[in-house]
């Protein structure tokens, strides 16, 4: 016997670039960002009137090979060329911009590199500086993104 559970209405449009990036954050090695990430998703599903089950379903729904052929199971699969979505390149006098642009593209970037783009975005990079960003920083961060430009 199966139970469904009650459907809930929707509130709002759900902010599916947050959700993407709080997902996203699933990933880190860091089991507190992990754990900061799960209490997020599930506010901002619960603020929409949704839950994680909700997310599992559109997720399970998303990715049948049926929706999309190219979907491979191989589990160590890397882009190798641009994903069908990626963020605008950054603005280069923003620190931020060129942070999150360098967090979604990390797999291009050497270890150090992605534990410093990390860095940057919990703040600690500017613990040295009375936690603002220096023209070092953004020297750094400059070329963290040419870094990930040219693996392209």
């Amino acid at each position: 016997m199966t139970t469904t559970r009650p459907r809930k209405v929707a509130s709002a449009k759900i902010d599916t670039d947050k959700l993407g990036k709080l997902i996203r954050l699933l990933g880190s090695d860091k089991d507190g960002e992990v754990l900061a990430a799960v209490g997020a998703l599930r506010r901002a599903l619960r603020a929409d009137g949704r839950d994680l089950h909700d997310l599992a379903d559109a997720v399970a729904l998303g990715l049948k090979p049926s929706t999309i052929p190219a979907l491979s199971p191989t589990p160590a699969r890397r882009p190798q060329s641009r994903p069908a979505w990626a963020p605008p390149d950054p603005d280069l006098d923003n620190w931020e911009s060129m942070a999150w642009y360098a967090h979604f593209h990390r797999w291009r970037l050497r270890t150090e590199q992605r534990e410093r783009v990390a860095d940057y975005l919990l703040g600690v990079a500017f613990g040295d500086n009375d936690g603002r960003c220096a023209e070092w920083h953004m020297r750094e961060l400059r070329s963290i993104v040419a870094a990930v430009r040219s693996a392209r």
